[in-house]
């Protein structure tokens, strides 16, 4: 249970990061088209963050935990982020350029984009500002996290989904300049 608390925290911990970026962009531009961009990134990212937040707190309220039972619940939890983690990590493989290993635990996968020829840094503020997907340079760990991105995946499938095709989009976009 503690565990699944610690994970269910860096989830929500991933979003407000994503908001914390999308504010930094907001204080840095001048131009007044963006800066109504980026504030409407940001209103929407507090919205599905509060929605995830309340979403857990009704599944997670006692009474659904006794109607499954405790097991049953987490198995439930376990089983779906499972099939959240694999469709990414299938999808990140699939862009070329790009590789993914299965992560062992916590609500993130670790892609290399060594291969795209940018920095993460500058890969990870061009794929929010141009394409709207949020994601942290794997330098924010490190120097051993040169030429990687970290994403979330306590998002839904569908979410998921519609990020990786924006990432693949960013990728193409790149090889074709």
């Amino acid at each position: 249970r503690k565990r699944i608390a610690r994970e269910l925290h860096d989830g929500i911990g991933q979003s407000l990061t994503s908001i914390m970026l999308a504010a930094g962009l907001l204080e840095q531009t001048e131009n007044p088209d963006e800066r109504d961009e980026y504030t409407a990134r940001i209103r929407e990212a507090s919205a599905d963050t509060l929605k995830q937040v309340r979403r857990l707190g009704r599944e997670l309220r006692p009474s659904v935990l006794d109607d499954l039972g405790l097991t049953a619940a987490l198995d439930r939890y376990v089983a779906e982020f499972r099939l959240r983690r694999d469709m990414l990590v299938d999808a990140l493989n699939q862009i070329p350029g790009v590789s993914c290993r299965l992560p062992g635990g916590a609500f993130y996968v670790f892609p290399n984009i060594s291969a795209l020829g940018l920095e993460s840094i500058d890969f990870q503020k061009r794929l929010l500002e141009e394409y709207g997907v949020a994601a942290l340079a794997g330098t924010a760990f490190g120097q051993h996290g040169t030429g990687y991105l970290r994403f979330s995946y306590a998002n839904s499938q569908e979410n998921l989904r519609e990020g990786v095709a924006r990432m693949a989009r960013f990728v193409e976009d790149l090889r074709r300049a």
